[in-house]
């Protein structure tokens, strides 16, 4: 749809060589060329304002409007139009004016009284792409000879002659993108009216073949909403594995995006000694097995309070889930072999459908390596909490350099399939290029440290600045899960900074289970188990 747009000069006024030191800004007329009656020149200044929607759509043609209603000379006469780069008001004078610096833009040529009309597309193309420039143009008539020429101010009554810059532009337009993030595909397509955002449409399908997800529609007052800023949910549809299903806002925003949550894996496992009296209770924070895809980016969000979430169950299922997504389950409620199902639904004040996401959550016999090892390889499950019985990570700054300690303390268990392997990794929030680190180690039966690697380069050795995988430092590389029963390890890393600025960090460190990716020669994160996970601070 073509637009048209018209913009007044905010300010407009001659200046005068024969009297350098008066404004004329107040004037209805503005002048151009040399004055007989005083052999001395006059020129135009006008300048514009730009409206940001300028920048979102196509402008198709730009035009000056002048109405000439003097013109001394006879024939045709040239007139030159400037970039001035200097800003000024209604109040300047010719001596101001020699101050600025000036570029010709192009020469136009003046035959008759009445509406003139220059194409100045150039003019507010350049305009748009360098911000640095002052929207302000000169115009020069002939100044060797009588030849002066007269418009109408934008102080003139009639508006119909008065200084304008018409705008043709085309709106309504349509933008389409598309991106794959996880298991889903997801299509934007934007309709832009009027520079803005008017609706905004996202065709999500879910690629994968095991775990449904919410796709919510979500909206924010940020131009641009970083991970602190809280989006605001629309719309929310589920979409099972092989759907495809629309989402739509028209809602105010200054942003929006689809945040699709979904169960990194299908099953929460805990694993029990059948031998030994089962523990009475248990509890598993789900929080800890959803991400977060979107159509911003190809990679996973972490679950965050960036969605409102309410969590329920089966009504089948006794076990209970609080408010804030941490399961709470009896022994009596679950048995091994015989998975109850629960399920996360969405609310919002804006959202009245409630769609949900199933999970599982199961028993495994540590002593069972059949079971145990199945469950391990398998791609339905998430989480196994009971294989590590206890972990923990602690930081002493007292010395120097700085010590952090990570613990991992086994179960006894029977595993007796080689594939299945155990690490442990180390993430933060903040890039850990400039420190380094001498590594130890020991089993728990001494309190001797061994060194296994020294002045480590943090930011480079892990498979990001921001991630080291325990393999990828010690020499035994990845180990079989078998070898860890009944086993303590103990990582102690000596930090110190030896460039860049001290920063505080957030430490994630995880241990893991699962087969190995013989791309990477790491634990397939796509099947990767969690066993254990602590978090400490730290700053270096």
């Amino acid at each position: 749809m073509d637009l048209i747009l018209q913009l007044n000069p905010v300010q407009d006024a001659s200046i005068y060589q024969g009297f350098p030191d008066e404004s004329y800004g107040s004037s209805t007329s503005l002048f151009i060329g040399q004055y007989s009656g005083m052999f001395t020149v006059f020129r135009t200044l006008l300048k514009f304002e730009l409206p940001s929607i300028l920048n979102d759509v196509t402008i198709n043609s730009a035009k000056l409007k002048l109405y000439v209603y003097r013109k001394d000379a006879s024939g045709v006469q040239p007139a030159e139009i400037y970039q001035y780069n200097q800003d000024f008001d209604e109040s300047v004078t010719w001596n101001e004016a020699q101050t600025a610096s000036k570029t010709l833009i192009k020469t136009i040529n003046i035959s008759g009284t009445g509406h003139l009309d220059i194409d100045v597309l150039d003019i507010i193309t350049s305009w748009l792409n360098d911000t640095s420039l002052y929207r302000c143009i000169e115009i020069y008539g002939v100044e060797d000879s009588n030849a002066l020429i007269g418009f109408r101010s934008s102080e003139y009554s009639d508006l119909d002659m008065v200084p304008v810059i018409e705008i043709d532009y085309s709106d309504a337009s349509t933008t389409i993108d598309s991106i794959t993030s996880g298991n889903y595909n997801i299509n934007t397509a934007n309709t832009i009216l009027l520079g803005q955002k008017f609706s905004t449409t996202f065709g999500i399908e879910n690629k994968g073949d095991l775990n449904s997800g919410l796709a919510i529609a979500q909206i924010s007052d940020y131009p641009t909403a970083p991970p602190s800023v809280q989006w605001m949910d629309d719309d929310v549809v589920e979409i099972a594995p092989g759907e495809r299903k629309v989402l739509t806002t028209i809602a105010a925003r200054k942003a929006d995006r689809v945040a699709i949550i979904s169960t990194k894996i299908r099953s929460l496992c805990k694993a029990i000694d059948s031998t030994a009296s089962p523990p009475t209770s248990w509890d598993y924070d789900m929080k800890d097995n959803l991400i977060v895809n979107t159509n911003e980016d190809v990679a996973t969000e972490n679950y965050s309070n960036q969605t409102a979430l309410q969590w329920n169950q089966d009504p089948a299922a006794t076990f209970n889930i609080d408010d804030e997504g941490v399961i709470h389950v009896q022994s009596s409620d679950i048995s091994s072999g015989s998975p109850k199902s629960a399920e996360i639904q969405t609310t919002t004040k804006n959202v009245d459908t409630l769609s949900y996401i199933p999970f599982d959550l199961d028993l495994i016999d540590i002593n069972d390596a059949t079971n145990l090892d199945a469950y391990l390889l398998s791609d339905k499950i998430a989480n196994v909490d009971g294989i590590v019985s206890s972990s923990d990570i602690t930081v002493d700054t007292t010395v120097t350099p700085i010590e952090v300690v990570f613990r991992t303390q086994y179960t006894t268990f029977t595993s007796s399939n080689a594939n299945v392997k155990v690490d442990g990794y180390i993430e933060t929030d903040e890039s850990m290029a400039g420190l380094k680190a001498n590594v130890y180690y020991h089993d728990g039966t001494t309190t001797t440290y061994s060194l296994i690697a020294s002045n480590v380069d943090l930011g480079t050795v892990g498979v990001s600045d921001k991630k080291i995988y325990i393999s990828q430092i010690s020499p035994a590389g990845l180990i079989a899960l078998g070898a860890q029963s009944g086993k303590t390890d103990y990582f102690k890393f000596e930090i110190t900074r030896s460039s860049g600025t001290v920063t505080d960090y957030n430490i994630v460190q995880r241990d893991i289970a699962g087969p190995v990716d013989a791309s990477t020669g790491l634990i397939d994160d796509n099947k990767e188990k969690i066993l254990a996970e602590n978090s400490e601070s730290l700053t270096v």
